[in-house]
């Protein structure tokens, strides 16, 4: 079967802790109560970890925006993995300069949280990935200098670059991309 993908509220990284394994940007939902405290430290818990990830739609005032081809040939939306005392913005900024050499990020704002499938293996089990997805629109297009992390780009009109995130990206989520107009706000305020 499928598996299943959900959206989740964006504060609840407020009521998390690090986890046991306390790895970089790695975080469990952690109960409140000390009881449940008690069973954490003792490694009984039915508690998930996971992983955030920073995206962003990087797009032009002509409706353009920028995707990343993988090594196996999905096209995806530039971003990375939050890193220990980094804020969003900051990932955002190091991860653009990083896959494609773009320096001038300004204001993004929230689009979409995802809790997907993907499971990441670590020295203390696996971990989920939680993205975390934001839009900016950029002056102009630019041609990125890739990374070694990305094979191709394009700059694709909305609807294009839905149909090419299909393969990574829930149902609800390719959805919301076609019927969005983003709306200008900011991650500063």
């Amino acid at each position: 079967g499928s598996a299943r993908q959900s959206k989740i509220d964006p504060t609840e990284r407020d009521h998390c802790t690090p986890c046991k394994a306390s790895e970089e940007g790695q975080f469990c939902k952690a109960a409140a109560s000390p009881n449940s405290q008690n069973l954490t430290e003792r490694g009984i818990t039915s508690e998930d970890c996971f992983h955030l990830g920073i995206k962003v739609f990087l797009y032009t005032p002509e409706d353009k925006t920028l995707l990343l081809q993988t090594p196996n040939r999905n096209w995806d939306l530039p971003g990375g993995r939050l890193q220990k005392g980094e804020t969003v913005l900051e990932t955002l900024c190091r991860e653009i300069e990083e896959e494609t050499g773009f320096k001038s990020l300004d204001n993004p704002s929230a689009f979409d949280m995802i809790l997907t499938a993907i499971r990441i293996p670590t020295s203390h089990g696996d971990v989920g990935l939680i993205h975390s997805i934001y839009h900016c629109c950029i002056e102009t297009a630019f041609e990125p200098q890739l990374s070694g992390e990305h094979t191709g780009f394009g700059w694709f009109d909305f609807s294009q670059a839905a149909q090419l995130l299909k393969p990574l990206y829930p149902a609800a989520f390719i959805e919301k991309i076609g019927k969005s107009r983003f709306q200008k706000s900011s991650l500063h305020g």
